[in-house]
């Protein structure tokens, strides 16, 4: 999948929260799943890793 967008709300390590991503060219905000083992913080780049069974899983971006 790969799509990048941003977090809009604070994740805990492995945590539940939302992202903001482009979805059919509009700006969304929707539940996501973080596999990062750290922590990400609310607007932070988060890139999406997998998308199984309707579940976003994301990872922080690095370097950003």
């Amino acid at each position: 999948m790969n799509r990048v967008g941003k977090a809009y709300t604070r994740f805990s390590p492995h945590g539940v929260g939302q992202i903001q991503i482009e979805l059919d060219g509009k700006l969304s905000v929707v539940d996501a799943v973080s596999r990062f083992p750290e922590e990400i913080k609310a607007f932070e780049q988060i890139r999406v890793v997998a998308v199984e069974s309707n579940v976003i899983y994301i990872e922080k971006l690095l370097n950003s």
